[in-house]
């Protein structure tokens, strides 16, 4: 991680399921993700699809046309923030964009269901996405 300079604004991103929170001293704005809800609404097409359709083509079909709208919606949504992010880090001469460290598979979650949603989170894809968006930034 290269050192920052005292002088350089930063910007700080936290990450939860439903929204995502950015900002510094003068500022803090919050962004509503609402990826729990999309999450659990395709996760409960996907049960009455398996429970109610019988035919294995037509079910795997359907399964997978589901899993894609889902992972492109997520995907979408958090393209729209990390665009919103930089330009706001552009916007008032950002130089570092610092996000929390999750440690996600060091965490010890007793129920299933936490540690599924804790790994679905597209963060390491949207941090990504900030870096390219920054380095093409700087190519302005």
């Amino acid at each position: 991680m290269p050192e920052i300079n005292a002088n350089a604004k930063v910007i700080a991103v936290d990450v939860n399921e439903n929204a995502i929170a950015y900002g510094n001293d003068d500022f803090v704005e919050k962004f509503e993700t609402n990826e729990g809800i999309i999450r659990t609404r395709y996760f409960l097409k996907r049960r009455r699809i398996q429970s109610k359709i019988h035919k294995k083509e037509l079910w795997a079909k359907l399964l997978e046309k589901y899993r894609g709208r889902e992972w492109h919606r997520i995907r979408e949504i958090y393209y729209k923030v990390a665009k919103e992010i930089i330009n706001k880090a552009f916007e008032i001469g950002a130089t570092v964009i610092i996000m929390e460290d999750l440690n996600i598979h060091e965490i010890d979650a007793g129920f299933k269901e936490l540690n599924g949603r804790l790994h679905r989170w597209v963060i390491e894809s949207s941090s990504g996405y900030w870096s390219m968006r920054r380095s093409f930034m700087k190519l302005m």
